[in-house]
């Protein structure tokens, strides 16, 4: 991972194209770049950065800004004594046991399921993600659906 100006980047291998790939990670719009070494990604990743800060102020919009994973939650105590037993319960900290459960109510008021991709963690064998029915529509992808649903909240 590479990390620049508060944004992060991901790397991958294609090992038959012979390039190292990446793209920048929590935020909406898709920033990409490669390289052949190590340090030529890095550096594209740089550039990519400053392409997208500098297309953004052409533009006159701010850039997105990477999600800081910090998401403060306050609640009774009641609430958190249940919170508290479901995790032990279910053998997690408060933080990973809400950390699903958010993701899975997430994904289910959305309608879009995560799919593993290089970006996202992989399935684990514990994971219950569900398949899409055939009776389903086609399925946006999450950052799409979400720009529409911020959009038309602005309305």
């Amino acid at each position: 991972m590479f990390t620049y100006k508060g944004y992060t980047g991901q790397v991958e291998v294609d090992v038959e194209a012979g390039i190292l790939f990446g793209e920048v990670l929590e935020i909406y719009d898709v920033v990409t770049f490669q390289g052949k070494t190590v340090e030529e990604a890095r550096q594209e990743f740089q550039n990519s950065v400053d392409d997208y800060l500098e297309f953004c102020a052409k533009l006159g919009r701010q850039p997105d800004k990477p999600f800081s994973g910090r998401l403060p939650y306050r609640t009774n105590s009641d609430t958190h004594r249940k919170i508290f037993i479901a995790a032990k319960k279910a053998g997690k900290s408060i933080n990973a046991w809400m950390d699903e459960v958010l993701r899975e109510a997430a994904d289910k008021s959305i309608n879009t399921k995560r799919k593993p991709d290089s970006a996202e963690e992989k399935p684990t064998a514990d994971s219950t993600e569900e398949k899409p029915n055939a009776d389903s529509t086609e399925e946006k992808p999450i950052a799409e659906e979400t720009k529409v649903l911020v959009e038309a909240s602005k309305g």
